[in-house]
């Protein structure tokens, strides 16, 4: 992929021989990738079914903040909790 950033032209770029295998184990790479993270998130909202009531995106950014006050922009949408509610308590 190095060849990409040395010659920008798609049509140079795209008749590299291999090039389309190279394109295609990226794309099956990139499959499992996704695959493995709804896999991921779905043991998450099995876990916790409030998850259910919020995107794709919103999940990932609640699960991957190492900040809790990150998880107060998406308890709105979460049913049965009310943000005045919840407590955050520091863990040592």
């Amino acid at each position: 992929m190095l060849d990409c950033a040395k010659n920008p032209l798609v049509v140079t770029f795209c008749t590299i021989p291999g090039r389309l295998s190279d394109i295609q184990s990226l794309g099956i790479g990139l499959e499992n990738c996704q695959k493995s993270l709804n896999e991921y998130l779905e043991s998450k909202r099995r876990i916790f079914p409030r998850f259910y009531f919020i995107s794709t995106d919103e999940l990932l950014s609640i699960l991957g903040s190492s900040e809790p006050s990150a998880v107060q922009n998406h308890i709105i949408k979460l049913p049965a909790l009310k943000p005045s509610e919840i407590k955050f308590i520091e863990i040592q």
